[in-house]
């Protein structure tokens, strides 16, 4: 999963993941998965009385979990991860804005897109899911190549050598992991966009009717 953050002020933009429906950090994403440990908590205690007697607390949060070496490093991955990328987002955004002009550029000289007529009927749906599409194959591409390129996956196992599992796991992440997961699927789209969606649906005069 992608995730983005928004605006160069590391602290606002550490705080920004919370209420960001695109992350999976979002507050009300949380708060559900508080209530499926609440049901879950409900139906073990019916089971077993030691575990309402341990408390809820106790229960969703276990001391030997979460005050483990590992979750403790966990915690460490995501607050540094976050803060680094907050600062770095601003510099990806102009690059990845540079590349776009730049690249549109070339291709005008080059050569120019077929004028042809394509129905917005036509290029609402097919835009819609080339982009999911797209999205999805370049984060399974990029998750591949972090498995199976040796000098990448010791960036990746990283993300793999978690002792014990809490929601912050998902955080523990090389600071180059997270670049290349960022990276990937914005490399994959452009190139699939301009070669691909660019010449296929762009709309041209007469094209909406």
């Amino acid at each position: 999963m992608i995730e983005t953050i928004s605006g160069s002020n590391p602290a606002s933009a550490f705080g920004g993941m919370f209420v960001d429906p695109t992350n999976r950090w979002f507050v009300y994403y949380l708060l559900v998965s508080l209530v499926f440990a609440g049901c879950a908590f409900v139906y073990e205690s019916r089971r077993d009385p030691q575990v309402l007697k341990n408390g809820v607390l106790r229960f969703l949060f276990p001391r030997r979990i979460y005050a483990h070496r590992s979750a403790i490093a966990d915690y460490w991955f995501f607050c540094i991860n976050k803060l680094l990328f907050a600062f770095a987002f601003g510099a990806l955004l102009a690059m990845s804005a540079a590349s776009v002009t730049l690249t549109s550029a070339l291709l005008e000289r080059l050569a120019v897109p077929p004028a042809y007529p394509v129905p917005s009927w036509f290029t609402i749906p097919f835009t819609t899911l080339f982009w999911a599409l797209a999205v999805d194959f370049s984060l399974w591409l990029g998750h591949y190549l972090l498995h199976k390129v040796p000098i990448l996956w010791e960036f990746h196992k990283v993300h793999h050598s978690a002792e014990v599992l809490t929601p912050l796991t998902a955080g523990r992440v090389h600071p180059v992991d997270d670049a290349l997961t960022f990276t990937t699927p914005l490399l994959t789209v452009s190139i699939l966009h301009t070669f691909v969606l660019v010449p296929t649906v762009t709309e041209r005069p007469g094209g909406n009717e």
